[in-house]
């Protein structure tokens, strides 16, 4: 009789443990996704290197390569000035 009694208590814990695990697996998949998915890229803070003004790398009006780096700008204004003399302007 003993036996059958931890037989039957072995059997309902191992049943409730894995319902317990199912129960995590399902709550672990229904977690929302962060703000950026692996497709998308965060947006990047940049600082303009004429005026200073810090913007988003990908809405940034204008940018321009100079010594294989790229620099972002405010306003198209900024990287003309910056192309006239990009040397005054990178450190």
């Amino acid at each position: 009789m003993k036996n059958g009694i931890l037989i039957l208590l072995a059997l309902v814990l191992g049943i409730s443990t894995l319902a317990f695990s199912a129960t995590e697996e399902t709550s672990e998949k229904k977690k929302p996704e962060s703000k950026t998915t692996a497709g998308q890229k965060a947006s990047q803070k940049v600082k303009d290197p004429v005026c200073g003004m810090e913007i988003d790398a990908k809405t940034a009006e204008a940018k321009a390569t100079y010594k294989g780096k790229t620099y972002h700008f405010c306003s198209l204004s900024e990287k003309e000035q910056f192309e006239k003399d990009p040397a005054k302007y990178v450190k």
